[in-house]
């Protein structure tokens, strides 16, 4: 197991609230959202060392969480993205994901992380008919979703 996804495991057991609502990071590892839904999960964090943005996939086989792929961009700085880089009328701005093939099955998973523009202060995603409601007036504004491909 490496650095990240040991952090990103502990992260799953946070209290939250997700999105974080801390406006810098005070940690060398920094969590920035965690979403699970269907039997997955992604951790969204910052790794204040590298400057690097980094996504973990889990998925809950029989209660315990096992990585399914991850990876990390950057150098960047998601406390400073919002109001430093992202100009007024970009509203959401999808920074990575994509579609992760589960192993030895035909299914797999979708991911989104997306940063919110300054003027955004909710957004409102709708997976499968559930709704997840992510606040990002306070904090750096980035989020993650997670989804069973097909759930759309």
């Amino acid at each position: 197991m490496d650095d990240w996804e040991t952090w990103s495991r502990a992260a799953l057991n946070l209290p939250g609230p997700w999105p974080t609502k801390k406006s810098h990071n005070t940690d060398e590892h920094e969590v920035l959202d965690v979403d699970q839904f269907g039997g997955f999960a992604v951790v969204l964090g910052f790794d204040a060392r590298s400057r690097k943005v980094h996504a973990d996939v889990f998925e809950d086989v029989g209660g315990h969480w096992t990585w399914r792929s991850g990876g990390g961009g950057g150098p960047q700085d998601p406390f400073a993205h919002r109001s430093n880089h992202l100009p007024q009328r970009k509203v959401l701005d999808w920074r990575s994901g994509g579609r992760t093939s589960l192993w030895g099955t035909p299914s797999a998973i979708r991911t989104a992380e997306i940063a919110c523009g300054p003027q955004v202060i909710s957004v409102t995603v709708e997976r499968d008919g559930q709704s997840r409601s992510v606040e990002v007036e306070e904090g750096p504004g980035w989020f993650a979703v997670v989804w069973p491909d097909g759930a759309e």
